[in-house]
């Protein structure tokens, strides 16, 4: 659920450029395919806010050694729905890291499926790992929050990051701005339920995130992707 923070966050960027590559990983992956699909952020903020596309988590006990303990079937269809009906305007990647050595493996549009998506989100032993042409993969986010090197690699000149997971705002050298919270935004628990107090909370903080490093100049559109 921290990934409200996101739509709140581009409430405020989709107002001053559109992105030339959108690359994310673990709930990234899955709001990162709906900014390169174009989807409109409204839409985005209302479903947060009804929370018609989500169901109170149902715990159990895994039937093999690499499944999870949430029913992840609600969160699988969700991203079933969202590869079928979308597809990324813009070059669109997601990051998971593959067993056992956790090495990040790029996955890219336009051969992304529901399974990518959820490889990029299988926090372990909480979602299903992800079996991908032989290969077992976990939650892209588990080393680094944001996949920064990886947009890197596949050509990112100058790159705006956002990280719900804390850390505050800061430059990352010359070409790389990260817009993360400095304030606490839940339990892990508050993260998995919907509630929409938090949900409004979510947004709001970053919409203000986002609002204070443009104020702040430490952010200079012009330069950063392809202005509107």
């Amino acid at each position: 659920m921290f990934g409200a923070y996101h739509v709140g966050a581009w409430k405020v960027l989709s107002r001053h450029f559109e992105p030339d590559l959108v690359v994310g990983a673990s709930i990234g992956a899955m709001f990162g395919y709906l900014v390169a699909s174009g989807y409109p952020v409204e839409e985005m903020e209302r479903e947060w806010l009804s929370g018609a596309r989500y169901s109170q988590p149902r715990w159990r006990l895994p039937r093999k050694l690499h499944g999870g303990w949430l029913e992840p079937d609600s969160v699988y269809a969700m991203m079933r729905e969202m590869t079928e009906k979308l597809k990324p305007k813009v070059p669109f990647a997601c990051v998971a890291l593959k067993l056992p050595r956790l090495r990040p493996v790029i996955f890219r549009s336009p051969a992304i499926t529901w399974q990518h998506l959820a490889a990029s989100c299988a926090i372990p032993f909480v979602y299903d790992m992800q079996r991908i042409d032989g290969g077992t993969f976990v939650d892209g986010g588990l080393i680094r929050a944001c996949p920064i090197r990886e947009a890197q690699e596949l050509g990112a000149t100058e790159i705006i990051a956002l990280n719900c997971m804390g850390g505050g705002s800061r430059r990352l050298g010359a070409n790389a701005y990260m817009i993360g919270t400095s304030r606490y935004l839940g339990t892990p628990r508050e993260s998995l339920v919907w509630k929409r107090e938090n949900i409004e909370r979510w947004i709001a903080a970053g919409e203000r995130d986002v609002s204070e490093a443009l104020a702040s100049k430490n952010i200079c559109i012009e330069n950063v992707l392809t202005p509107k």
